[in-house]
Order: C-alpha cells, then structure tokens, then sequence
C-alpha cells in the first residue's frame, strides 16, 4: 500500500509458482496446501512403515525432515536408506502428521543417486513430546525403558530420562524390528523418525539396529554352548570376554572348570590359546581394549559316551590388574538328548532365558486355540521348581494346527516373549513332531488355581502357572458379565469379598 506521506507498506510474501531447483525442506513443511518441490536424503526405506495400499518413506536436509506418501497407484517406486531423491508434490496434512503427496507424473519422484546419510539428531524426552521442529527428521534419545506393551502390529517402549515424563517409542512390526530382547530397567539408545499421528509424538526404528543397549563402564564376561547335546558329540564352549570401561585392562587370566571336573580331564580340548589341566581350562590374554574390547576364547569338550545328567558348565572366572575382585560368567546347562525341558525354556524369571534362540522341547497337548494361532503343552517331567513353569505355549502362526489335545509332541522353533508370555514359534508343519496320542487326562485333576490377593504376589505367582493347566476347583462367584473375548471374572467365597 502506498500513500502520499506515508511509507510504502508491503505483505507477507505468498509463493505463486515456483521454478528451476527445490526449496528447503522446513520452508516446505509451513506451505500446507502448496505444491512443492523439495530435495533430500531418505532417511527411511519405502515398505518399512504402514502406508495402506500406498507406500511411504521419509526425506531430510539441512532444515528438516518430513513424509513422503506415494498412493497405491504410483506405489511402484522403490527408495532405500541414503538414496539422494527429489520429490515434487502436494503438502497435506494426515491425522497430525504432515505428508508430501507426489504430483501424478513420472518425474515427481526423481532418485538422484547415493549421499551420506545425516547423523541423527539427539533429542531428550521434552523434545520428543512437545518440539515441532524435530518432526520428520531422523533423531536419537537415550533413556530408561520402564514399560513395553506388544500391541497386533507395534511394540510400543516408554523411554524414562528421570524427568517425570516419558517418551513413546513405537516399533512397527512391519520393519521387521523387534522389542522382544529389550529390558526394563535397561538403559538404551533408539534411533528412529520423530513423528507426530493421531495425536501421540513418537520415535519411529526403521530396523533392528537402531536399537542399542547402553552397557555400563563394566567388564563382562559371558559363556554360551549347545543347547542339547548327545554322547561322543563334540561341544564348543565359548567364552567372551568384553571391556566397556575406560580403561584398557592388562595381564588378563580367564580360568573355568569344564563339565564333570578332573573327572571329563581327558575330554577336553582348548584353542590355541588356552592350556587345559585336570579339568581346568586356562587362557592368558595381554590386553583387552577400552570401550567395548573384547576377546573370543573356546574350548571343545566330548560329550561321555556313559554320560545320561545334564552338563552343568559352572562360571568362568576372569582376573586383571587393573580389577579388585574377579568377573564371573553365567553357568551353562547342556541337556542330553534332543530337546530342552519346558521348564528351562520358562526359567525363573518373568522372560525366558532362551529369547530370540533356537530350541526343541517335548510335551502334551493340553489345549487347542485355533484363534489364538497356537497351542499350549505341559511338561510330563516337571523339576518341582516352584519358580519354574512346566507349561508352554506354540505359537503357529497362519500354519494349519495338527495336533489334538493328548497328543505327546515334539516342537522345534524360535523362543519368544507374545505381550509377556513366552512362547515357541514354529515356522513349518514339520516343526512339530506327534510321537503317540492319549494322555488326554494325565494332568488331571489340574493344578488349584488360587492367586494370592496381593498384586505383586499374584504376578509371581501367575507367572510360574504360564501355560500350566489349571482350575478354579472351589466354589467360586462370578462377578461381572462375560467380555466380549469370553473372559468372566471370578473370586472365591473362601476371600470373603463383599464388594469390587
């Protein structure tokens, strides 16, 4: 506006058209409704994240970051990590999140070639919940996991920075990632897309790796073998020794006792460089590097031809200069014959100490969930460890269910933790093995259900029944209607509950 007297007055400038190169990527994010062109580094592969019948993947610059959504009909297009792509296209907004719609021609999504990709940005648990200007862009957050919830299609992790506030990281089980070995308590770094959808901020991994337990400045020694094993087979014991300290550590010694002692001295044989006497095994290491240093020390033991127990591997032992007391390792238990016991699968505590392994195990069908995609057996052996359960869940997945109630089975698949309960994956038909039908009633009558009314006592003790089967064998009154998943809530007229 210009008038006489006074200065010359202008708006705010409106973009009309645009030509020749893109614009940055921040200045797209604010012209909503607008089309664009904009240039940048994927920083996520198309087919990782949920997009519908459409394809999805996420683009950064210098300024910022955002989603790229290509519909169903132009979803052809194939971008991975570090590709250098231009995309011109409709700014739109998606139940909170912004998204950059390519234009319907061949030429609005243009793979340019490969780039360096950005390192992600280090956030904290406020930026993660309230920041704008992260949104779209690769970025990582270190914390305390204090909860994991296994959702249908996404793990979701709270991350604690002691703020009291936590911050929503969301693992699409799309991307293949999983939240199956993360633990509470454990500290963590996650690198994943700050997003914004349907009214949660969250982190979003794009794979396995971006999730990475930070280990404390400690010296730790572990120890792993065979899960099973059979007599005159040849066992590899391994031992790792790993230095997440500061400081190198020198004259290192790391001594154990094999299986059986002096008794097994004749089965024996280090790599090497160990030396192996009456039953002990020896290595001697210079040095093992600060920071994560780590060596890989074995020895190979034959399994005794008259030997019918479990082997029992007790704590290797590591000694240094630079520490005050020695570092043990965990013990190792080697079962004889071909299958692991339900019960070592459950172990003691609320996760099996098997996830993410391999394993056989052996068992009666005690019940057939079609809908549940699975099936759950019991141990005919149990070791009368009331910590331990002798109950297992199969899960089958989209596989047809073979077997019937009383069938002894033999299964073989991955160890998993399905919304806190462990279970054995099968990936075939072949996976599960029926040796003979008929013990239809050998658990009965079942085990007394009977929690104790304090919650933390009843997760205790609800987690050693995991997958045993039970019963409400007293008179019992159902207090509230049946749920629309069949569940009905009961407490015993012995508790004297008079009101809930």
């Amino acid at each position: 506006a210009d008038a006489e007297g006074y200065l010359a007055a202008f708006g705010q400038p409106q973009l009309i058209s645009m030509a020749g190169g893109a614009i940055p990527i921040a200045t797209a994010r604010e012209l909503v409704g607008s089309v664009v062109s904009v240039e940048g580094i994927a920083t996520m592969y198309t087919g990782g994240f949920f997009a519908g019948s459409g394809g999805k993947f996420y683009l950064q610059d210098e300024t910022g970051g955002i989603q790229v959504y290509i519909p169903g009909e132009q979803a052809q297009t194939d971008v991975v990590i570090g590709d250098r792509v231009r995309v011109t296209g409709l700014i739109e907004p998606y139940r909170d999140s912004l998204e950059l719609i390519p234009s319907d021609t061949p030429t609005s999504v243009e793979l340019l070639g490969e780039a360096e990709l950005p390192e992600p940005l280090s956030v904290t648990v406020e930026d993660v919940n309230n920041s704008d200007a992260i949104l779209g862009e690769l970025v990582a957050i270190e914390g305390t996991v204090l909860a994991v919830e296994d959702f249908s299609f996404d793990f979701q992790v709270q991350i604690d920075q002691g703020t009291g506030e936590t911050a929503t990281v969301l693992i699409e089980k799309q991307t293949g990632a999983s939240a199956e070995l993360i633990e509470v308590g454990q500290n963590y770094r996650m690198v994943g897309i700050s997003e914004f959808y349907q009214g949660v901020r969250q982190v979003k991994p794009r794979l396995q790796s971006d999730i990475v337990e930070i280990v404390p400045p400690i010296v730790l020694l572990e120890m792993q073998s065979a899960n099973t094993a059979v007599p005159g087979e040849v066992l590899t014991y391994t031992v790792t020794a790993a230095n997440y300290t500061a400081e190198p550590l020198t004259n290192i010694f790391v001594e154990l006792e094999v299986p059986g002692g002096g008794a097994n001295a004749l089965q024996v044989q280090p790599d090497q460089n160990g030396i192996s006497a009456n039953g002990d095994v020896i290595w001697a290491v210079d040095e093992l590097a600060a920071n994560g240093g780590t060596a890989v020390l074995q020895y190979f033991f034959t399994v005794p031809d008259g030997q019918t127990e479990p082997l029992m591997a007790s704590p290797a032992q590591l000694t240094a200069d630079e520490q005050a007391e020695p570092v043990l390792s965990n013990s190792f238990t080697t079962f004889l014959g071909d299958t692991v016991p339900i019960w070592a699968i459950q172990g003691e505590g609320d996760r099996s100490p098997y996830v993410s392994i391999e394993a056989a195990t052996s068992g009666v069908v005690t019940a057939v969930f079609p809908e549940l995609n699975g099936f759950f057996i019991q141990d005919l052996a149990p070791d009368d460890n009331p910590a331990t359960s002798d109950g297992l869940f199969i899960f089958t997945g989209a596989l047809p269910i073979t077997v019937q109630v009383g069938d002894l089975v033999d299964v073989n698949g991955r160890v998993r933790e399905l919304s806190g309960q462990t279970a054995l994956q099968v990936e075939s038909l072949a996976d599960v093995v029926v040796n003979s039908s008929g013990y239809t009633n050998v658990f009965e009558p079942p085990v007394l259900y009977d929690p104790p009314q304090d919650p933390a006592a009843a997760l205790a003790y609800n987690e050693a029944l995991e997958g045993v089967l039970v019963g409400v064998l007293e008179p019992a009154l159902v207090i509230a209607p049946t749920t629309q998943y069949g569940e009905y809530a009961l407490v015993y007229e012995k508790w004297g509950v008079t009101s809930v």
